[in-house]
C-alpha cells in the first residue's frame, strides 16, 4: 500500500493528500461576450474542464491529534464521494522542488464553470480550515480526461483493491502559442495530456502533463524537439499510474 507522508499522501480517490483547501480563495470568470471565444468553443466541443490549483494558506497553525486524524479521514472520505461521481478527473500534490513555494497540488475537474468546481469543493468539511487556498480556472483540452476515472477503476478491480498506486509525472507550462502545441505534439507519447488555461493566474499558459520522473528528464525530452526549454516552468507531480494511460 502506498503510504507518502501527510502533504504527500494520495488518498484513495486520487486525490491530494493535501489537508484542506480554503473557501476564501476565487474562481476566475470567463469572459463569453465575444461572439466565439476560446471558451465557447471549447464548451461546445466538450473540451472544457476546470483546473484547481492548491496553494498554502496564511494560517502556519496546524490541527493536531485526534482533531488531525478526524480532518484528515473527512477530507478523504469527501475527495473519495467526488472521485465516485467522476467529478474529480484526477489530482495529486506539487512537490520539490516547486517553481513557487507556495504550490501545493492540482486537480483536473469535470467542470465547464470553474464555479461550479470552486462552489462543489468548498463542501470539503476540511476547506474550512483555511490551511490551504484554492483557485479555481477554465482549462480547454481535446484530451478526454473523462476516461481517466473509469481506467483507475479498471486498474483497481485487477488489483482487487482501493489502494492507490502512485508515481511520479512533470508539468510543463509555457506561455500559450501555436508553437507551444507544435512542440508537445512532436514530443509523442511523453505528452500525456496538454491544453490551454483560460483565465485565472494560470490564464494564457499551455501546460502539458508529461511521462517523465524528473525535472532533468522532461528539459532533455524537450531539447530534443525544441531550442525553447529555458521558457518552460516545470512542476513535479505525483499522481496514479493510471494517468499514463491516457495516452
Amino acid at each position: 500500500m502506498f503510504k507518502p507522508t501527510l502533504f504527500q499522501a494520495l488518498p484513495m480517490s486520487l486525490g491530494l493528500g493535501l489537508l484542506s483547501v480554503a473557501c476564501s480563495s476565487t474562481s476566475s470568470t470567463v469572459n463569453t461576450s465575444a461572439p466565439v471565444s476560446a471558451y465557447d468553443m471549447a464548451v461546445q466541443s466538450g473540451e472544457a474542464y476546470t483546473l484547481t490549483v492548491l496553494r498554502a494558506g496564511d494560517s502556519m497553525s496546524l490541527p493536531k491529534g485526534a482533531e488531525l486524524s478526524e480532518l484528515t479521514h473527512a477530507h478523504q472520505n469527501f475527495l473519495e464521494s467526488m472521485f465516485d461521481e467522476s467529478f474529480l478527473l484526477t489530482s495529486g500534490p506539487l512537490v520539490a522542488p516547486r517553481s513557487e513555494t507556495n504550490l501545493r497540488g492540482l486537480f483536473f475537474m469535470d467542470a465547464a464553470d470553474p464555479s461550479a468546481a470552486q462552489a462543489r469543493t468548498c463542501e470539503d468539511p476540511a476547506t474550512k480550515s483555511g490551511i490551504f487556498q484554492m483557485e479555481s480556472m477554465p482549462f480547454a483540452t481535446r484530451f478526454d480526461l473523462r476516461a481517466l476515472p473509469p481506467i483507475e477503476r479498471g486498474f483497481r478491480m485487477q488489483r482487487g483493491s482501493d489502494d492507490v498506486v502512485a508515481r511520479p509525472y512533470v508539468i510543463a507550462m509555457i506561455p500559450t502559442s501555436v508553437a507551444a502545441n507544435v512542440i508537445f505534439e512532436q514530443l509523442g507519447e511523453t505528452a500525456i495530456f496538454y491544453g490551454d488555461v483560460l483565465g485565472g493566474s494560470f490564464k494564457d499558459q499551455s501546460i502539458c502533463v508529461l511521462d517523465c520522473t524528473t525535472i532533468g528528464d522532461a528539459q532533455a525530452a524537450l531539447a530534443g524537439v525544441t531550442s525553447m526549454v529555458e521558457e518552460f516552468t516545470f512542476h513535479p507531480w505525483v499522481s496514479t499510474t493510471s494517468v499514463a494511460e491516457l495516452n
